[in-house]
């Protein structure tokens, strides 16, 4: 090809213009096809391709879609990480292309390797005093605090797919003086360790120690100071909570002791070692870090959500964003949730920009529990619509909810024996999962369900040409699941486009809790909870990765 052809060819792709002409004219016929062309070339070319674009051309162009698929392994990979909501890995690892194919047929079969018995055990007077929580930060991890013991033990999930073995860490809380500890949380692909103690009681500070999760000794490397001290407050302060980092932001809620309502959140640069955003609310609130700049809030007492930006600095009782909730509600709540960022060794990891944040409340009419899944894009579409300096009345901030409900995707069961037995769910990347079971059969059958919002599942499920790669893809439009739920779509005010994984299995295989409490999505799987409530057999969780 003569280099005007070329220069040509990769400005038509720079521009996004004439894409198919481009790429299928670039010669007259007698020279030659595109697939004719080297892989290394083919890779040169279409790397100038935006990968949305290139993957809207290969669900309607047979040609480049077999150029792709069996020329290039480079872009093959590339459109199933997009195709699955995944970014790649920062290092290179041999056989990365078979991995995803692999991962992508078990997922989206609902085949996954489950852990069984390994992190739960049945309650009895060794584990009387221990407690399960989680971590949101890179991904969601999962403490097990042993105060007898004076340990914490923390498991993140693998960083391959297919591996059964959680990653694992043990901290001895007897390296952390201090008279009231504590609350843990972690951030292994930075290799972050926060205990949270009060020192004493008469003082209502926090001390954060900040240290390596592979070396509690070890005060973290990036951290200017080994030990966070907060400014007393004006109120007495207790059951800190809602702990969430991303990057070096680190955020956290504290109640009121006197009256369990009023609500201060913090958000500390842990690096720097400084406070940089403080807001005490009258009542009580949920609260999840949206992204490097903000943090979205709201209340049972509210009707809305409202979003914050802490960098750089503004006026903490003003907000930048109210978005309107739908009235027929009782009560809701947000839930905490992970920012996703690849740990070192992993080769592919949950795309950050296709995050969603989730709204679970309680619906008025029926008294059942429901959902609000709001893309990442949501809020972004907004927040960044409007000029980030200028002063915006309260009604101009706000949105009505007729205005945004298209872009947010609304789930509630229309099957009434079919029952969402557990208490929290937690999203990762842009999948979400819960569990149900029919409770009408015997034995009483379980069911993981998971919503995918990567607008790119969806199309590439229905596109002729999918087969080739992910032939299980056909099932992941879930239409009999569909109509198990209630949601906006129906209504025709939805325009998210979602697809739907679901893995069957006898609820033996989790008997070892005797019920769930907690849902959290993993990069490649799921992780059920068991924590001490009334009824619970157990206490750890059960982890599934395909």
């Amino acid at each position: 090809m003569r280099s005007k052809q070329w220069l040509g060819v990769a400005k038509a792709l720079r521009t996004g213009r004439g894409l198919g002409h481009a790429i299928f004219h670039w010669a007259p016929r007698t020279s030659g096809t595109f697939c004719s062309l080297p892989e290394d070339v083919l890779v040169c070319i279409l790397s100038f391709c935006d990968l949305r674009d290139l993957m809207c051309c290969m669900l309607v162009c047979r040609l480049l879609r077999d150029v792709v698929r069996t020329d290039g392994c480079l872009l093959q990979y590339k459109t199933l990480l997009a195709a699955n909501g995944m970014v790649d890995g920062p290092l290179d690892h041999l056989g990365k292309l078979q991995m995803l194919q692999q991962y992508v047929a078990l997922s989206g079969s609902g085949t996954y390797v489950n852990t069984h018995s390994r992190y739960c055990s049945p309650i009895d007077a060794r584990n009387n005093d221990w407690t399960v929580s989680l971590s949101f930060s890179s991904c969601n991890s999962y403490i097990i605090t042993k105060r007898q013991e004076a340990v914490t033990e923390v498991y993140a999930p693998p960083e391959f797919p297919g591996r059964r073995s959680m990653r694992h860490w043990t901290i001895p809380l007897d390296t952390f003086p201090g008279e009231t500890n504590r609350a843990v949380a972690v951030d292994p692909a930075q290799d972050l360790l926060l205990v949270f103690q009060r020192e004493t009681f008469s003082e209502w500070d926090v001390a954060v120690n900040i240290r390596s999760l592979h070396d509690a000794f070890v005060p973290h490397p990036n951290a200017a100071l080994p030990i966070l001290h907060t400014a007393p407050s004006l109120l007495m302060l207790s059951h800190l909570s809602a702990i969430q980092i991303h990057r070096h932001h680190v955020a956290w809620m504290q109640l009121s002791r006197d009256t369990g309502l009023d609500s201060q959140i913090e958000i500390w640069d842990w690096q720097a070692g400084r406070m940089i955003w403080r807001h005490q609310f009258g009542v009580e609130v949920s609260f999840a870090l949206l992204d490097a700049a903000h943090i979205v809030v709201t209340s049972n007492n509210w009707k809305d959500l409202r979003v914050f930006r802490f960098d750089p600095p503004s006026d903490p009782s003003v907000d930048v964003l109210r978005l309107n909730l739908p009235l027929e509600h009782i009560s809701h709540r947000i839930q905490e949730s992970s920012i996703p960022h690849p740990p070192p060794n992993a080769p592919f990891w949950p795309d950050p920009e296709l995050r969603m944040i989730v709204v679970v409340y309680v619906e008025a009419q029926t008294s059942k529990r429901a959902v609000l899944l709001i893309p990442y894009a949501t809020f972004r579409k907004f927040l960044y619509s409007r000029p980030l300096l200028q002063v915006l009345t309260t009604l101009q901030r706000r949105v009505n909810w007729k205005d945004w409900e298209r872009d947010a995707l609304r789930l509630s069961l229309s099957v009434p024996t079919d029952a969402w037995n557990v208490y929290q769910y937690h999203s990762f990347g842009s999948r979400f999962s819960l569990l149900m079971s029919n409770w009408s059969k015997f034995p009483r059958s379980s069911t993981i369900v998971t919503f995918d919002l990567n607008p790119w599942a969806e199309k590439y499920a229905r596109s002729a040409h999918s087969a080739a790669d992910m032939p299980h893809l056909k099932g992941c439009l879930g239409s009999g699941w569909k109509r198990m739920f209630h949601h906006s779509e129906h209504e025709g005010s939805s325009s998210i486009p979602y697809a739907i994984h679901h893995s069957f299995r006898e609820d033996h295989e989790g008997g070892e809790g005797g019920g769930f409490t907690v849902v959290s999505t993993d990069p490649f799987g799921h992780t059920e909870v068991f924590n001490r409530l009334p009824g619970q057999k157990g206490v750890g969780f059960v982890s599934y990765t395909a």
